[in-house]
């Protein structure tokens, strides 16, 4: 049966027994699918602003054109059915957020987010959402929100389907309406894959979760910096991240990495990773995958190894939160349970074979800056010995072992907030005897 448009007013069409195909769809009272029926709307679905207004899909509901949302309950797709995106450029539009069970984008170009007002909630998806085409999702610096807590809510996504999330509202110093995935983890464990994308790149986030936290949502985001007005490429990580609608102090304000500017040898992307109303923080591991431009130097060479940093927004600065496995184009960390919320990946401190310590330690149990160790030690150093010292002149630490850290403890106790002096020494492999000396400061 073939009509040029349905308006339904007043009057519920309830029981379709057969498959139905309409050029457009209005929707003001109630509209339901049955199960293993297909409702084909050639061309756009609206959903009115009038009490009572919903949409009942048991079944499968096909859509070419523009989806919109008026009602301030929400356009409520409810049952178990599937939203099935087949257009090219369609978009979500509206005054209201939408309410999908399931969607699966099997058409081309992109399902654009343009309902609400950007930084707000402009999907709520219960089920899943299927890959399954070359049709895309871009979020138009809107939140999806994933209420289901299964790593498999998320389905496909690859190298021409996959998530935009870069971001589209810049201002002042940062990224004030960010494009982000918000998802319902709570306290459950699992891989989740949030696949990150954009017409030059594939770039998705893994986000495993090994030890459950006590929380609701996790939200991510990411956007590059590669600047084209910055010649060579990779030389200024900007914009600086911000998201001061969360907390005055989670906006970066520089790339301050080891008490210098560091953005050059910085990837040139960051992630946003935001445990909302967590009472305990999960044990997770972070694995990116890095584009070509995220990985443009600023200097000509290549990148050989990569350490994960996190904004410490007491410190106002980056701080190292540990190795991990880099083999282009992935890094996969190793467990992690820290409360930062702006992430990236930086070289590890090796700059004309200086050896390095850190000056600040935040001993607070944050998982970041919650210990020092020196590094850039030469291989084949020998002789190497790492004392810290007491205001009071006392040994309070004393290590052999190249790499061992140290994690604020005075004889095997939490050491007080005050400056410690350490000298280390070594002999370099060509015999050279090396002293050096300095102070850390333990912050509390």
């Amino acid at each position: 049966m073939k009509r040029t448009l349905l308006v339904l007013s007043g009057v519920s069409l309830l029981t379709p027994l057969l498959a139905q195909d309409f050029n457009g769809v209005y929707n003001a009272t109630i509209f339901y699918i049955g199960p293993g029926v297909p409702v084909k709307i050639d061309s756009h679905y609206i959903h009115a602003n009038v009490t009572g207004a919903e949409l009942i899909n048991e079944g499968d509901l096909y859509i070419s054109g523009d989806w919109t949302n008026e009602n301030p309950n929400g356009a409520w797709v409810s049952g178990s059915g599937t939203v099935h995106f087949v257009g090219d450029t369609q978009r979500i539009k509206g005054s209201e957020f939408s309410y999908f069970s399931n969607m699966s984008l099997e058409g081309t170009g992109a399902v654009k987010l343009e309902n609400v007002n950007p930084g707000d909630v402009s999907v709520i998806l219960r089920d899943t959402l299927f890959f399954s085409s070359t049709q895309i999702l871009h979020l138009n610096s809107r939140t999806f929100q994933i209420d289901n807590a299964s790593p498999d809510a998320i389905q496909g996504g690859s190298d021409v389907s996959y998530i935009y999330g870069e971001t589209q509202d810049i201002s002042n110093n940062g990224a004030r309406n960010l494009s982000i995935v918000r998802w319902q983890i709570g306290s459950n464990t699992g891989a989740y894959t949030i696949p990150f994308g954009s017409e030059n790149a594939y770039y998705p986030l893994t986000y495993e979760v090994t030890s459950a936290g006590t929380g609701n949502y996790v939200a991510f985001s990411t956007y590059g910096t590669t600047d084209p007005t910055v010649s060579p490429a990779g030389c200024n990580n900007r914009p600086l991240p911000g998201d001061p609608t969360i907390s005055s102090d989670s906006a970066v304000t520089n790339t301050i990495l080891y008490d210098m500017e560091f953005d050059s040898l910085m990837v040139n992307r960051f992630w946003r990773i935001y445990h909302e109303d967590y009472s305990s923080l999960p044990v997770f591991k972070l694995t990116f995958t890095l584009s070509d431009d995220d990985l443009a130097k600023c200097n000509s060479g290549t990148i050989d190894s990569l350490t994960l940093i996190a904004w410490n927004s007491a410190a106002q600065q980056w701080q190292e939160v540990g190795q991990g496995t880099y083999s282009s184009p992935l890094f996969e960390s190793g467990e992690i349970q820290v409360s930062a919320m702006w992430w990236t990946l930086a070289e590890p401190r090796r700059i004309s074979g200086e050896v390095f310590i850190p000056n600040i330690l935040t001993a607070n149990g944050d998982g970041i800056n919650d210990y020092v160790v020196p590094m850039g030690i030469p291989p084949g150093a020998s002789n190497y010995t790492w004392r810290i010292y007491n205001r009071w002149g006392e040994l309070v630490f004393e290590s052999t072992t190249i790499g061992e850290k140290w994690e604020a403890t005075c004889k095997g106790q939490p050491c007080p907030q005050a400056v410690y002096a350490y000298v280390l020494t070594y002999t370099t492999p060509d015999g050279k005897v090396t002293k050096l000396t300095g102070n850390i400061t333990v912050i509390k």
